[in-house]
């Protein structure tokens, strides 16, 4: 009898198999320059810590406001929580879960209660049990974790919010090899289109 193969859990490892954000290297891949570091941009002397929120919800989670915050610009501490921006809809969302790490992406992918449907959005924050969702829905981008899940959210490249992310507990002692792809973030009108910040 052929061996029983054991399905991922897509909580866990989401997108399908064949995503980029899946796929292993092959025995023949070449590694060649990405060029992403040119003149006069020198290499970073180090990476930040962006956090992403990857959040599961249920048909028992109560409907709550997602505010369209527009673009925030620079503010600080509890300035994230001003809200400022229209009503966007609808989405069920953990009554006591806040998303208070004011100062970074703070990308997020919700999974509908269909546990298919993620919504992406960046930057989001809920600074209270029970007040709205503040994102940048106009930047919303649904997909489904079963397909590739290339793209998404993050605002610099329009990848996905959660492809690549180092996800609770894959650093652990002990932990199994990390099977997925790893993303890093740069800052865009350095590494991404230096000079020409018009071009997406």
């Amino acid at each position: 009898a052929a061996e029983a193969v054991e399905c991922r859990d897509r909580l866990v490892w989401p997108f399908s198999s064949k995503s980029v954000w899946n796929m292993p290297l092959g025995s023949g891949a070449k590694f060649v320059p990405a060029n992403i570091y040119r003149e006069p941009y020198s290499p970073p002397r180090n990476f930040y810590v962006d956090q992403d929120w990857f959040i599961s919800t249920t048909e028992n989670d109560p409907g709550t406001a997602l505010v369209d915050q527009g673009w925030w610009g620079e503010p600080t501490g509890d300035a994230h929580c001003d809200i400022k921006g229209p009503n966007a809809g609808f989405l069920p969302f953990p009554q006591n879960l806040t998303a208070r790490y004011f100062g970074g992406n703070n990308a997020a992918a919700i999974l509908l209660p269909d546990n298919v449907t993620l919504v992406q959005a960046q930057p989001l924050y809920r600074c209270s049990p029970d007040s709205p969702v503040l994102a940048l829905w106009s930047q919303r981008s649904n997909c489904s974790i079963l397909d590739d899940g290339t793209w998404g959210s993050h605002g610099g490249s329009a990848l996905s919010a959660i492809g690549g992310t180092i996800r609770l507990g894959e650093l652990l002692p002990g932990a199994p090899p990390i099977r997925h792809a790893l993303k890093l973030m740069l800052y865009a009108a350095d590494y991404y289109w230096p000079g020409n910040e018009t071009v997406p």
